[in-house]
């Protein structure tokens, strides 16, 4: 029989397929297309009885089959002669069969048999008879009841599988198969990952179909979390209620724009009378943020049961805020020079505010004089209705500014300076009225931010100070928001200015109370030990520093073990003593094994990872091997001038070092742009550099390697 099985997988020429085709079988999805049709009813070991093909699909093939024995039809999937010769593919196709096993839920195709015929593998399924739910879209829209009991059915499926460490990854019409009376049952766990087979998946390898996709895994997050398929089911919803996908697009580059910066039409706008609660609920599972969804799919399914009946729903509507950061988004231009009119509101914000504290001694006059007279007290209601609009009034404008903040960027460096002036004159007006103090100290925190994120870091320790004070005035020493301020104030004296020393004394206290608080074994005593850890370093107090970080790095192997990326960011922070004795040889090893691990789990772009390159880059020029850290300085260099611009410290200190490193390589024709750039930029800003000697070296250099590249 195994003769028969080789017969039909044997592979024949063909364009290798590596996109996830929508119209293969579900269950072939992934496979190699190579398969010629097989006879009517080739038979083979175990009792199986192949009758027609049901698709094919990347990787693969699936026929409809028998079981002569239990009379029973099954779905037989094989992995083509070509897919055996590949180890990745074997590995692929043993993981899902053994995900299968273990997710034995009535909404999931259930395996029956895994073996091999003659070498290569064979997966026996269940068969499912009623076809996808691709068909069934194109009959049209659902009405909402029906589409939310579909939806909450798969979400339960899903939610199974997430409880046994696994994720989908690839949810979407084609693979939601129905039974013959319409109940859906997922199929397809050929890109699932499962948590403890993650050497499955390639490095940089994205998976999956963009049209149902999540930003985070569409940019090659490696953190993938269930909520990947909380948002792909939150697509199939939206579909099933509006006869459309929510982020389409005439090609690949306009879907993945859409997804990433667009928000979908409204679904009331396909249907009018659409139930809002489901509207909210389609909508949670498309947040942006992975964070902001429902953690997992039995999450969602509670959900979409507490709407079916007819109970209050968990999730909440978009508010005013969120609108106005997906506006941002979607006009980010528009959205940053909305920044000095934002700030300028803010200024009238303290007559609103005012009004409330005079509405305030209102009320407490109007309450002591309630019990004379049924007047007084509607006017005691009256005053506290006014009291409360006003401060939440300024309360949303306080958050709707933290918001804006956080989430824009504005990489153009044109566009940049003319948010800074916007930004200057709304701040004057600001600190010019008479704004209530918490919700002003919140403001200048967020400036402060801001300042940071554009390097204007000398303007921005006026307004941590003031933030700081404010708290610590009104809130006390001890409330979270205070610590908050204390840390920003910490940071900006260690990094941007002569008062080093009191970055400790700002600290210091912060930290052991907020130690203090914690179990011993917390995550957070870490972080903190180790951020004042490095407020010692800088202030010049290396015995402190070298008891502390050794510290913090014996918790962090103790807590997360001693190859966990916490640790590791701990190890890299402990190698700078070894930078500043020179130990080079013995710091590199440290920060390169960081390097590979903190990429892998970060990301490049983030903040920490920049920021280890660039030190890396630092490390092996002082170390004399400027020709291995040209490739960690360019791409920080690279990366900094498209998103933060020329003037940025960062920046700035990337351009210096990466200069250096041509001229020890003698790459002339490299390092003389550098130059120029850098003469340019300290002529335009004095405080950078801070001395004519400085401005005097960098014109001699400039002129040094003008002649170099000429000879």
């Amino acid at each position: 029989m195994g003769s028969n099985l080789h017969a039909l997988t044997d592979s024949r020429p063909a364009e290798a397929v590596t996109l996830r085709m929508n119209n293969a079988h579900p269950l072939a999805d992934g496979l190699p297309t190579d398969i010629p049709t097989p006879p009517p009813t080739a038979r083979l070991s175990g009792g199986y009885e192949l009758n027609r093909v049901l698709g094919r699909g990347g990787m693969g093939i699936v026929y409809l089959a028998r079981h002569s024995g239990l009379k029973r039809n099954v779905a037989y999937k094989v992995l083509t002669h070509l897919g055996c010769t590949d180890p990745e593919t074997r590995a692929r196709f043993h993981a899902e069969a053994e995900t299968l096993g273990k997710l034995q839920h009535s909404g999931i195709v259930q395996i029956f048999d895994y073996g091999t015929e003659n070498g290569s593998p064979f997966l026996v399924m269940e068969y499912v008879c009623g076809g996808s739910l691709a068909e069934s879209f194109k009959n049209g829209r659902l009405p909402p009841r029906d589409a939310a009991s579909l939806v909450a059915t798969m979400a339960a499926a899903v939610g199974h599988a997430h409880a046994q460490g696994v994720i989908h990854r690839d949810l979407k019409p084609a693979n939601i198969l129905l039974t013959a009376d319409g109940r859906p049952k997922v199929a397809d766990f050929g890109l699932a990952r499962d948590v403890t087979r993650e050497h499955l998946t390639r490095t940089g390898m994205i998976a999956g179909t963009p049209t149902y996709m999540p930003p985070e895994q569409l940019l090659g997050r490696k953190d993938l979390t269930p909520a990947v398929d909380v948002w792909a089911i939150g697509v199939l919803l939206y579909e099933m209620l509006s006869g459309t996908v929510p982020f389409g697009g005439d090609n690949p580059q306009q879907i993945l724009t859409n997804i990433l910066q667009h928000e979908p039409v409204s679904l009331r706008a396909w249907q009018p009378g659409l139930p809002r609660d489901l509207e909210t609920i389609c909508r949670k599972c498309m947040h942006k943020d992975p964070h902001r969804r429902y953690p997992n799919g039995e999450s969602l399914a509670a959900d979409l049961t507490r709407f079916l009946d007819g109970k209050p729903i968990l999730a909440r509507p978009i508010g005013r805020v969120e609108k106005g950061l997906q506006w941002c988004r979607q006009n980010r231009t528009a959205a940053a020079l909305t920044v000095g009119l934002v700030l300028t509101m803010t200024a009238a914000t303290g007559v609103s505010l005012l009004l409330a504290d005079r509405a305030n001694w209102d009320r407490g006059n109007a309450v002591t004089a309630a019990a004379q007279a049924e007047d007084s007290r509607q006017k005691a209601e009256a005053a506290t209705a006014d009291e409360k609009a006003a401060r939440e009034g300024a309360e949303t404008l306080a958050s709707m500014m933290d918001a804006l903040f956080d989430k824009m960027r504005v990489p153009e460096v044109d566009l940049r300076r003319e948010v800074k002036v916007q930004i200057d004159l709304g701040a004057k007006r600001l600190l010019a009225g008479a704004c209530e103090p918490l919700v002003r100290a919140k403001l200048l925190y967020r400036l402060t931010e801001v300042r940071l994120r554009w390097g204007d870091w000398p303007e921005a320790v006026p307004l941590a100070e003031q933030a700081f004070a404010l708290r610590s005035r009104h809130l006390g020493p001890h409330h979270p928001d205070t610590h908050a301020a204390a840390h920003q104030l910490a940071y900006l004296y260690s990094h941007v200015s002569d008062r080093k020393a009191d970055a400790v004394r700002v600290l210091k206290p912060v930290v052991e109370a907020e130690v203090a608080a914690l179990p011993p074994d917390d995550p957070q005593v870490v972080g903190l030990l180790g951020s004042l850890a490095l407020a010692y370093k800088s202030a010049g107090q290396t015995a402190e520093y070298d008891r502390l970080a050794a510290r913090v790095l014996t918790l962090a192997e103790k807590q997360y073990g001693p190859d966990h990326v916490e640790t590791e960011w701990r190890r890299v922070n402990l190698s700078k003593y070894s930078v500043a004795a020179h130990n080079y040889d013995e710091a590199i090893p440290v920060l390169t094994k960081a390097y590979k691990t903190l990429g892998e789990k970060w990301g490049e772009g983030s903040d920490p990872f920049l920021w280890l390159r660039r030190h890396i880059g630092a490390v092996l020029c002082a170390a004399g091997r400027s020709q291995e850290a040209i490739d960690y300085l360019r791409p920080a260099y690279e990366h900094g001038l498209r998103i933060v611009g020329p003037t940025h410290p960062h920046v700035v200190g990337d351009r210096s070092r990466l200069a250096a490193a041509y001229e020890a390589c003698r790459m002339y024709a490299e390092d003389l742009p550098l130059r120029r750039a850098m003469l340019d930029n300290a002529i335009a800003r004095k405080s950078l550099p801070d001395t004519g000697e400085q401005l005097l070296k960098i014109a001699r250099d400039t002129a040094w390697a003008w002649r170099t590249a000429l000879n």
